[in-house]
């Protein structure tokens, strides 16, 4: 910092010291020029000092503007971003998939409280990795898996045996060894791995 403010102090003096010399031409072509006291030193000097104290204070307004500007760039940056993540996760989680999912939880407290505590528990894992997107970028893949998982597992309750669940067996051996985006494989599932079939039957493959 202390080098910054020495180069700074440096140049502002050098710029002050060009500009009292390049006035002496414009000074010569007007008729003001004195060669007496155009070379003095101490004149030199005074006004030397006069334009580089000129030249120091147009830099700091600059590069306190500058930085003012920089600063509220990154603050609107940094709220777009926000605005982006809170966007991507509205988009990560469907509605409807969490009203039915709290309407089959609601519905299992009587008939089944354990299971109903269960299904709790999936829907807040889904909902907690769903908060963790904006803070971590890879995640492992049998994370993500359990995360589609839970989430299958709600949908069971609503859809009952319309609901047909099978895993690849090679996903289920090798999934320890990769590692996904937090939620892509929740998304991929829940946009494009469900189809209807003409048995009213719903495989998720």
């Amino acid at each position: 910092m202390s080098k910054l403010i020495q180069r700074v102090i440096a140049s502002v003096f050098i710029m002050g010291l060009l500009m009292y010399f390049l006035r002496i031409p414009v000074a010569f072509s007007l008729g003001f020029f004195k060669s007496t006291t155009a070379f003095d030193p101490w004149r030199v000097l005074g006004l030397s000092l006069i334009y580089s104290i000129i030249f120091f204070l147009w830099s700091v307004f600059y590069f306190t503007y500058n930085y003012f500007e920089r600063y509220n760039k990154s603050l609107k940056l940094e709220a777009t971003v926000k605005d982006i993540e809170l966007n991507n996760l509205k988009a990560q989680l469907n509605p409807h998939f969490i009203f039915n999912a709290m309407n089959s939880i609601r519905a299992l407290v009587d008939e089944n409280p354990l299971k109903s505590k269960l299904a709790i528990t999936q829907l807040s894992n889904i909902l907690r990795n769903s908060l963790a997107t904006g803070t971590k970028g890879l995640t492992k893949f049998e994370d993500e898996l359990k995360i589609v998982k839970d989430y299958l597992s709600l949908e069971s309750i609503r859809f009952e045996e319309r609901l047909k669940i099978e895993y690849d067996k090679i996903i289920k051996t090798n999934c320890e060894q990769y590692t996904a985006a937090v939620m892509s494989v929740f998304n991929l599932m829940q946009f494009n791995g469900m189809f209807l079939t003409g048995t009213e039957i719903c495989n998720i493959l």
